[in-house]
């Protein structure tokens, strides 16, 4: 019988939410790249939002942040730098989301 570990809120690990185990600063991001898909952020402000951060991770040792906010963060400049249209990013950060969900 396995056995079931209990997180520091005391909760058994089984029971808490898919993605409880994110950074905040993962979570943030991913909430900032969902709220330009549902056009409530524009592409300028996601960029000026991603990019300070983008590095961050990198210093704190976040790996999941990290990765997710250099895949993020390169399809942003590729966007900018004339490469797709608003379609094709759009589509390629929900599959960044997506990829990261199930990963």
């Amino acid at each position: 019988m396995a056995a079931r570990i209990r997180n520091t809120t005391g909760r058994h690990q089984a029971d808490m939410p898919a993605n409880s185990h994110r950074s905040a600063l993962s979570r943030d991001a991913r909430h900032q790249v969902e709220r330009y898909l549902s056009g409530q952020l524009s592409f300028t402000d996601l960029k000026l939002w991603i990019a300070p951060r983008a590095w961050e991770p990198r210093v704190t040792g976040d790996l999941e942040a990290a990765r997710f906010l250099s895949a993020v963060s390169l399809r942003l400049d590729e966007y900018a730098a004339g490469f797709g249209t608003d379609a094709s990013l759009r589509e390629t950060l929900a599959a960044v989301l997506s990829r990261e969900d199930q990963g």
